[in-house]
């Protein structure tokens, strides 16, 4: 009787070892696996890795570091809206990090991915230039603000040959109210800008 009783759950046991999920690993395996993985551009098994270490073992000494790796390997799959939302928490919950230069430079060029050309809509330049302008702003001396400058002043000759193109429509349009002020709008917020010069011709042969 009591080897019937035993036999059943014997296999219960086989059965779902077989079947059930993965063993779970320790912490400084998950850890070792995710890094692995990144060094060798295998981004989805280096954010499986970080989830799990993190669901798993939430108060792990590398929970901080397996975020910002997740948040980049986002980025490097080019999957930028995920990347936009996985840095935006890590800045939300590490507002001391030392790293948020590096995350706030990555955000403005997950927005600077998605820019389309001056004649489409400039919502992902301007989200972009924020974004650089808070890492020169906030960490003038970091080896990301150079880079951030550049890449700025990028997204505002984009911005700013989008409006001028608009001011080009009403000329054609024989709006030259609109026109002007929208010429005017360049030069106030845009006067660096090779556009911005461009715009003032276009108001003169108008």
């Amino acid at each position: 009787m009591l080897l019937r009783r035993v036999a059943p759950t014997l296999l219960l046991v086989v059965f779902g070892a077989a079947c059930g999920t993965p063993p779970r690993l320790t912490a400084d395996q998950y850890y070792t696996e995710g890094k692995d993985a990144f060094g060798e551009q295998n981004y989805e098994v280096a954010i499986t890795s970080y989830k799990n270490l993190l669901d798993q073992y939430p108060f792990d000494p590398h929970a901080e570091e397996a975020e910002l790796t997740i948040a980049e390997s986002h980025y490097k799959k080019k999957q930028y809206a995920e990347a936009i939302a996985a840095f935006n928490d890590f800045q939300r919950m590490h507002p001391m990090s030392p790293e948020l230069p590096k995350v706030y430079y990555l955000l403005g060029k997950s927005f600077d991915k998605q820019m389309t050309t001056p004649d489409r809509d400039q919502g992902a330049a301007d989200n972009a230039q924020g974004w650089y302008r808070v890492v020169i702003d906030r960490y003038p001396d970091s080896v990301y603000a150079p880079k951030a400058r550049r890449r700025m002043a990028r997204c505002r000759e984009s911005m700013a040959e989008h409006d001028r193109r608009v001011a080009k429509f009403y000329f054609t349009q024989d709006n030259m109210r609109a026109g002007e002020n929208r010429v005017k709008s360049i030069l106030e917020k845009f006067p660096d800008t090779v556009a911005a010069t461009d715009a003032l011709y276009d108001l003169a042969k108008a």
